[in-house]
């Protein structure tokens, strides 16, 4: 969290927009959403920042599939507990979780497509409840003796190549620039930009993300690092970038 912490200070100033997907990536392990929040109530309180000046917009995905409904988020992410003023603060009040984005340009009509990708797994999709059920009661106990939950398809690689190809197959069929996450693995190439993938932000020892700049689309990795005088610092690299005017599929 503390990764993620150093990534919202970055952007706060600059005015810049955030778009989550599936931001509570193991609501299927952890029921309650409030002591989700009340644990990582620092990052809650940065979000909480973006949501006031209407610059956060959350995706919901397969981990989270009950925050489609419009009620979700003012019954449960409505207001938390701030540990530093010892008070009940506004969270996100009224706020809506969208299944999908479109993004955009007035000027030339290029349009960036923006969801979490388990439309594309049948498991995580039409069979989200089963899916959970099994996470919870079967595949969660087994995890402890190194047998990996076959369902995810961020765990199983068979699954997360299969599901990537359904999901480039659509948008070069499409003609579309989709962004997803959902398995997992960051992509961003310039020679096939059809299928585009934010990676994750539950990686053991770095975050990926996309960024939009000076008409500039990158691929960021944050991780934290050494310096020579052997103390840590949150590193920010580019691993990938693309002039958006060139990204759009003919």
């Amino acid at each position: 969290m503390k990764i993620i912490r150093k990534c919202f200070y970055r952007i706060i100033p600059k005015e810049e927009t955030c778009f989550w997907g599936n931001f509570w990536e193991y609501f299927w392990e952890n029921r309650r959403m409030e002591q989700i929040i009340e644990i990582h109530s620092n990052v809650f309180w940065l979000m909480a920042r973006f949501y006031e000046q209407g610059r956060l917009y959350l995706l919901y995905g397969n981990h989270d599939m009950e925050k489609h409904s419009c009620h979700y988020g003012s019954k449960k992410c409505a207001s938390f507990f701030c540990t530093d003023s010892q008070c009940i603060r506004p969270l996100f009040p009224d706020l809506v979780f969208h299944e999908g984005i479109i993004l955009q340009n007035p000027s030339t009509g290029n349009s960036l497509h923006l969801t979490h990708g388990h439309q594309a797994d049948l498991l995580n999709s039409s069979l989200w409840l089963l899916s959970r059920f099994l996470v919870r009661y079967l595949w969660r106990p087994v995890e402890h003796f190194g047998v990996l939950d076959p369902t995810s398809a961020a765990k199983n690689y068979s699954r997360k190549d299969h599901t990537e190809k359904r999901l480039s197959h659509y948008a070069k069929a499409n003609h579309l620039c989709l962004i997803t996450g959902h398995t997992h693995r960051p992509r961003l190439d310039p020679a096939s930009p059809f299928y585009i993938n934010s990676g994750s932000c539950v990686h053991p020892r770095c975050i990926t993300c996309l960024e939009i700049e000076d008409g500039w689309l990158s691929l960021i990795k944050w991780s934290v690092n050494v310096k020579e005088d052997r103390t840590l610092f949150v590193e920010r690299s580019i691993l990938s970038s693309c002039d958006l005017f060139t990204l759009f599929p003919l």
